[in-house]
């Protein structure tokens, strides 16, 4: 794998893990069992620990510098969190099921390239966090309150309210990071 190449793929998976990071934070403000958030803090915590390590191996003399941008898919699901996390935490959940699950994914569609051994063993290591994360939030919502006895708020408002809000986060991404 070429240095680009190898660089540019670090890059995106360290913007997934930090787009993953800043959704748990919005999804912790809102959540009111101590057990719960301390759980979400562990996830996010690894998502840091693994944005950090990818950030490290594209600044290694073996890849070239990179700084991450920000991109539409982190506004959104950052958006999408804060929004479904004051609904309740069967909401909030959801939000980070949903995340996780296309973290997840990612992860999948990287695991058999050809990384060198130190790249392929951190992937490895991240992705087994990532399958732990879901597992763990799927088995939460089986037992989690049905949002059914919580708030219910229509489609057409929170697709609005979201619009808004990721309207609002983009708008402020591009004044701290003008292109």
């Amino acid at each position: 794998m070429e240095r680009q190449e190898l660089a540019d793929k670090l890059s995106s998976l360290m913007r997934l893990d930090q787009d993953a990071a800043r959704a748990y934070t919005k999804a912790i403000e809102n959540l009111k069992r101590r057990d719960l958030r301390d759980s979400l803090r562990r996830f996010q915590a690894d998502h840091e620990r693994h944005a950090e390590g990818y950030r490290s191996m594209i600044r290694a003399p073996s890849a070239e510098a990179l700084e991450p941008a920000a991109d539409a898919r982190g506004v959104f699901l950052e958006g999408m969190t804060a929004i479904q996390s004051k609904i309740g935490e069967w909401s909030a959940l959801k939000a980070c099921e949903t995340g996780e699950k296309y973290v997840n994914y990612k992860y999948d569609q990287v695991a058999n390239e050809d990384f060198p051994p130190d790249v392929r063993s951190m992937i490895e290591s991240n992705y087994a966090d990532e399958k732990r994360h879901l597992s763990d939030i799927q088995k939460r919502l089986q037992v989690a309150p049905s949002r059914r006895r919580g708030r219910a708020i229509g489609l057409g408002a929170l697709g609005l309210a979201a619009g808004v809000v990721i309207w609002r986060q983009m708008a402020a991404r591009e004044r701290s990071h003008p292109t």
